[in-house]
């Protein structure tokens, strides 16, 4: 565990502008937040300061308790969202297990950690969450352990990765990285949370989940043709249910399943997606004119993850 029982030092979640940008300042200032991904947070990031303080919202240098003694679990850790979480967990004295599927990434942001907060305590293991032998090896790996865990972060997830595709196991890319191989990981991690517990399972969702369907006679995807929309709504939706149904079945067991939005944030994913999808394109021009950094998108994970009213 850490050595320090409270964070070191104060975190801050960015400069905020001292005033609004002048006539000649401002398509500069646009066009900069526009092509940068997770630079800032889009448009948002123009407003003058008097004018952000008087957003509502939970502050983690104000809000978030102390995590010492917790062991937090984050995959899809080596960048984006999952990356600001476990720093910013780190930072709050958590132990966080920084699941991720490529190592040389994985062992950089270890780094980028531990050079920022010098008390952090992390492990790196790999994993590929879209394959089923992969996540059962992680489990596998977790449980031959004595470590507790205490908070389960399923953040790992794509968006139009390639051209359809099917897995080892005969599933949809999409869905098996989205969906498959985030519940495969809950459930088989399930006795340690519940011996951990009071525990928590937060499962990164996403509103995408409202153009979704359940595909009952395909539930694996094998007939979909596309990885684009349809295969992300529904990996989205999927979790969403999952996650009502298993805080139906643990209720009573200090197990607690949250599925949380993050709103639409600027992160290397859609970059990365393929363009071929429509869904790839919108999402990358709307990430860049409206979208949130990936500071601000973990907030909603580690709010779901730390608040002790939840």
């Amino acid at each position: 565990m850490a050595t320090a029982a409270s964070p070191p030092a104060s975190f801050s979640l960015g400069s905020k502008p001292t005033g609004p940008p002048s006539l000649l300042q401002l398509p500069g200032r646009v066009l900069r937040y526009l092509v940068s991904p997770g630079s800032g947070e889009g448009l948002l990031s123009l407003l003058p300061g008097p004018v952000r303080n008087l957003l509502p919202g939970w502050d983690p240098d104000r809000d978030m308790p102390d995590m010492f003694g917790k062991v937090v679990l984050v995959t899809g850790a080596n960048s984006g969202i999952g990356f600001q979480t476990s720093r910013l967990l780190a930072r709050n004295n958590a132990h966080v297990v920084m699941v991720v599927r490529d190592e040389d990434k994985g062992r950089r942001a270890v780094e980028d950690i531990k050079q920022e907060f010098t008390h952090a305590k992390l492990t790196m293991l790999q994993a590929d969450m879209a394959s089923l032998r992969s996540v059962r090896a992680l489990a596998d790996r977790l449980l031959a352990s004595s470590s507790p865990l205490h908070v389960l972060i399923n953040n790992a997830g794509v968006l139009a990765p390639g051209p359809f595709a099917l897995t080892e196991e005969g599933i949809e890319t999409t869905l098996a990285t989205n969906f498959y191989g985030p519940l495969y990981l809950t459930l088989l991690l399930l006795p340690r949370l519940r011996a951990s517990a009071p525990s928590r399972v937060v499962n990164v969702a996403s509103f995408g989940e409202m153009f979704g369907s359940v595909h009952w006679d395909d539930l694996r995807g094998i007939n979909m043709g596309s990885s684009g929309l349809a295969a992300y709504a529904a990996s989205k939706l999927y979790l969403i249910m999952a996650s009502r149904d298993l805080n139906r079945r643990l209720r009573g067991t200090g197990v607690d399943i949250f599925p949380v939005h993050p709103g639409l944030v600027s992160t290397p994913g859609e970059a990365k997606s393929d363009k071929r999808y429509f869904i790839s394109i919108a999402d990358f021009v709307s990430s860049r004119l409206h979208g949130q950094s990936e500071l601000r998108g973990a907030l909603a994970p580690l709010f779901a993850a730390t608040e002790p009213r939840l």
